[in-house]
């Protein structure tokens, strides 16, 4: 039997699974900036592991479904704490990268993961890229380029805490690639619930010691339930991300995850309009609006350059 997961072959499912988790993904980074004005960061993090783990218990450890559970040897055993330590990695660095960046550089930044993650894919999975999707990929680099040019520009050439963010976020790309990688082998063995529970659980313990749950008794109505969606955007974006991965190959599934950036700019500008107090709104000049444009039709191009 091959090593290597082999995805099922349904693309729709896999290409809509994919695009919910660019929306969830998209939305998310501005519900984050708005709370953490709330809680800190280790409290925020763990609250949205536990609130996963509570919501998705009850349909996993169920005593027909737990005996149909392959328990794992030793080496999945490593690999599944690895997973789950990476993805807390993940979720620390990012929001912690928020603390100095907008929520659109921080997913213009974060993009990057989706490049190590298709790298990885073409690399260990043996996935094949036709013409016309390596043409694709050039048009979503540089219109990720052009969309935030000026404030890369700025960023590089000056330290400022804009810098120490991207470098936090960077560090939070590379984690999620190789996390995701390590995902879609667990795929073989466990379904993406099943994987996404562990991850989940390990989170919540890993980040338990650090954090004061009971903040969340200061905490208004509005903000518990802003709360408690984060929980859930972080269970359906990981959760489809998962799914997506095993009806699409991983390269495709990166592709349309370019789309992110995109979404999340629009979101601001639609948050901004409707609840200006919670984040600053951000200006797009016409070559951040070019550069949109090409992020989504370079996506569309390597999402669908196979597809049959």
């Amino acid at each position: 039997m091959s090593r290597v997961h082999t995805p099922s072959g349904r693309w729709a499912l896999g290409l809509g699974l994919s695009i919910i988790t660019s929306l969830a993904f998209g939305f998310l980074p501005i519900a984050l900036k708005g709370m953490l004005e709330i809680l800190d960061v280790y409290t925020l993090t763990w609250y949205r592991f536990m609130i996963s783990v509570a919501v998705l218990a009850p349909f996993i450890v169920r005593p027909g479904k737990l005996s149909t559970t392959a328990w794992p040897g030793k080496r999945l055993i490593v690999i599944i704490l690895l997973a789950g330590l990476l993805m807390s990695g993940n979720y620390l660095l990012y929001i912690l990268g928020l603390l100095y960046v907008s929520p659109s550089t921080a997913q213009v930044v974060i993009q990057q993961a989706s490049l190590f993650f298709l790298l990885g894919s073409l690399v260990i999975f043996r996935e094949q890229f036709t013409g016309r999707q390596w043409v694709g990929l050039a048009i979503v680099i540089f219109g990720l380029l052009l969309f935030f040019n000026e404030r890369l520009i700025a960023m590089v050439i000056n330290f400022t805490e804009d810098t120490l963010g991207v470098l936090l976020i960077t560090g939070a790309a590379v984690i999620w690639a190789i996390y995701a990688l390590l995902q879609k082998h667990l795929l073989k063995t466990y379904s993406a619930s099943t994987t996404i529970l562990l991850f989940y659980s390990i989170g919540s313990l890993a980040f338990l010691p650090f954090a004061q749950p009971s903040l969340v008794f200061q905490l208004s109505g509005v903000h518990i339930g802003l709360l408690f969606g984060l929980g859930l955007i972080s269970l359906i974006s990981y959760g489809a991300f998962a799914e997506a991965l095993n009806h699409w190959e991983a390269s495709r599934v990166s592709a349309v995850l370019a789309t992110v950036p995109v979404i999340t700019v629009a979101t601001v500008k639609i948050t901004t309009a409707l609840f200006p107090d919670l984040i600053p709104p951000e200006s797009l000049s016409m070559l951040s609006l070019a550069g949109a444009v090409l992020v989504v039709t370079g996506s569309i191009m390597m999402a669908l350059g196979r597809s049959r």
